[in-house]
């Protein structure tokens, strides 16, 4: 774990919970922090893109990621078919 990453990673989060949103995971290894959020309606103004589709038997699931502050941010949209 790189001492950086932890520091980019706090900062990150407070800055998250602040804006009202719910983290869920965060990883650490890597070139850069991984945050995983929960989705809400705001996720859409953090202007992230989707990278990942799969498709389960209610819908479709989209996996989104935008860089903040340093890390990249992560969640998770069900779209209904």
């Amino acid at each position: 774990m790189c001492k950086q990453n932890f520091h980019k990673a706090n900062h990150c989060i407070r800055r998250l919970y602040k804006k009202g949103f719910d983290v869920l995971s965060v990883r650490l290894d890597g070139r850069r922090p991984r945050i995983e959020i929960a989705h809400q309606r705001k996720c859409a103004r953090l202007g992230g893109v989707w990278f990942q589709r799969r498709a389960d038997g209610a819908g479709v699931i989209y996996r989104y990621a935008c860089l903040l502050h340093g890390c990249q941010i992560e969640w998770e949209e069900r779209r209904f078919v």
